[in-house]
């Protein structure tokens, strides 16, 4: 979302986010400008958000020799888009106490002072473009958002309409606040059906719906609450008793 808001200028208001009622969420953007987006255009967008092919020399980062010293150059904090994105995905991981696998000067190194001093990109002695371009790697890959590409860019592709069952897993497919995500819980707040079900399970692993958990399974017939059972038998891991097959 912070990339749609920061970088595409979308207001929050013109978003709509979607639980799906299976794997993931669904960001619907209204913005007059971007309704009519053919399969090419949205694939663009979907490569930006992604962070694939970033080009780190059109991002700044670069070598350049001055009066015959070469000098590394790079994207500043607080620049927009994969700029600033790149050089604070980089502070990051330089905080990681050696997760980069950098040299140990580099490690000790006090980087958020450098940082603030614009001399970021040179400040390490013996560092060259190419560890740099490393982190940088990293840095986008951290920064990306794991979207799915395909249906991000098939406009022919039905959106579900919330309130909806999900047949892969019977559940509602749902609106949720941006303010409320985090604390969004599918297995309690998008629950279609109460009361429980009588079942037979081949085989399937444990879940939890609400405040219970059950399972794991193999090959017995149990009485759960309706809401797991449906997601079985969505599964194709459970039939209903009484039409089990010989």
């Amino acid at each position: 979302l912070g990339i749609l808001y920061a970088d595409f200028g979308i207001n929050p208001d013109d978003i709509g986010i979607f639980f799906s009622g299976h794997r993931g969420y669904h960001v619907h953007v209204y913005s007059e400008g971007f309704r009519f987006l053919r399969d090419e255009e949205r694939r663009e967008i979907a490569d930006y958000v992604l962070g694939q092919q970033v080009d780190f020399q059109l991002q700044g980062l670069a070598e350049t020799k001055t009066r015959g010293v070469t000098v590394i150059e790079g994207p500043q904090l607080g620049e927009p888009g994969w700029r600033g994105r790149i050089v604070s995905g980089v502070y990051d991981l330089l905080h990681e106490n050696g997760k980069t696998g950098l040299s140990d000067s580099l490690k000790a190194w006090d980087n958020k002072r450098v940082l603030e001093g614009g001399s970021f990109w040179s400040s390490a002695k013996g560092v060259g473009l190419s560890t740099w371009k490393d982190l940088a790697v990293k840095a986008v890959e951290n920064g990306s958002a794991r979207i799915d590409s395909v249906v991000t860019t098939d406009i022919h592709r039905l959106i579900r309409l919330p309130g909806t069952l999900n047949g892969n897993t019977g559940l509602l497919a749902m609106q949720v606040s941006e303010r409320g995500l985090e604390d969004f819980d599918p297995f309690t707040d998008s629950i279609a059906f109460e009361g429980k079900l009588r079942i037979h399970v081949t085989e399937a692993p444990s879940l939890r719906i609400k405040d219970s958990v059950m399972g794991p399974f193999n090959n017995e017939t149990v009485e759960i609450p309706e809401a797991a059972a449906l997601i079985l038998l969505c599964k194709h891991r459970a039939e209903p008793v009484g039409q089990r097959k010989s």
